[in-house]
């Protein structure tokens, strides 16, 4: 029986392109991606254009991660101590709890280790790559580069069709 591995979310802010993922990749490699985006209206599409709700698109896609992904990431879980932090940088206690605009992209993710759940949130507005300082926060910061770069690629061949 696979676990789940990771859970990857995005939300766009309201000057990304509108597009909402969740991208469960487990141990054996595979993945379960859920992409919601919108169609953009063409000369000649046949669905109403005063209608909104037929612009909605969602696909599933199942299948597994690419090798580069996958080596990254099995290198990032084999950490004996595997430990990352839910900010960077380190937030107070009244950091946390201040009011977050809605109108930004919120990104994060869910490792599964151990029985363990690590939580780490790499929003625009709050994550600076400079505060990654272990060998096993680089790797994630990596990890990280590779799904959004292989993610806006999937998203791209999509909507070309």
């Amino acid at each position: 029986m696979k676990n789940l591995l990771v859970e990857y979310n995005f939300s766009p802010g309201l000057y990304d392109e509108i597009r909402r993922m969740k991208l469960e990749i487990y141990d054996d490699s595979s993945y379960k991606l859920i992409l919601n985006w919108y169609k953009k209206y063409q000369e000649g599409d046949i669905f109403d254009i005063e209608d909104p709700k037929t612009y909605r698109r969602e696909n599933i896609f199942n299948d597994f991660i690419p090798e580069p992904l996958k080596n990254t990431l099995e290198s990032l879980v084999s950490f004996p101590n595997f430990e990352l932090k839910t900010f960077y940088p380190e937030l107070t206690e009244i950091q946390k709890k201040e009011y977050t605009p809605l109108d930004v992209r919120h990104e994060n993710y869910h490792f599964h280790r151990l029985e363990n759940r690590y939580w780490v949130n790499v929003s625009p507005y709050i994550f600076k790559k400079e505060f990654l300082k272990t060998e096993q926060e680089l790797l994630f910061g990596r990890f990280h580069e590779e799904i959004t770069e292989w993610l806006d690629d999937v998203y791209k061949e999509l909507i070309q069709d």
